[in-house]
């Protein structure tokens, strides 16, 4: 995840429909403290994301860091990472992509 130190909170079983949730800006994962639980009651992997800049993220001084695409390859790298770390959420992501 190009270096940085991404803050992810995760909460529900392991083998759950992933549902992943990013903070708008100037927000954080904070912000879905109460959605986690009952994401995770329902059965579902919940996955929330602090993109650099945001919460307990890294926060890089260089601006490059904080266009839309780099945002977005940071998240799209926070996905891979679960596709090819074994982790068994990870299993749906590619199937839902595109849905």
């Amino acid at each position: 995840m190009q270096g940085l130190r991404t803050r992810i909170v995760e909460a529900g079983p392991a083998d759950g429909m992933p549902v992943v949730c990013v903070p708008g800006w100037a927000s954080s994962a904070f912000q879905f403290r109460k959605n986690l639980p009952a994401l995770a009651e329902a059965g579902f992997r919940a996955i929330a994301v602090d993109l650099p800049g945001q919460g307990e993220s890294e926060k890089p001084t260089d601006p490059t860091f904080y266009t839309i695409r780099a945002l977005t390859n940071h998240l799209q790298a926070v996905l891979e990472s679960y596709r090819t770390s074994g982790r068994s959420a990870s299993r749906s992501l590619p199937d839902q992509a595109g849905r």
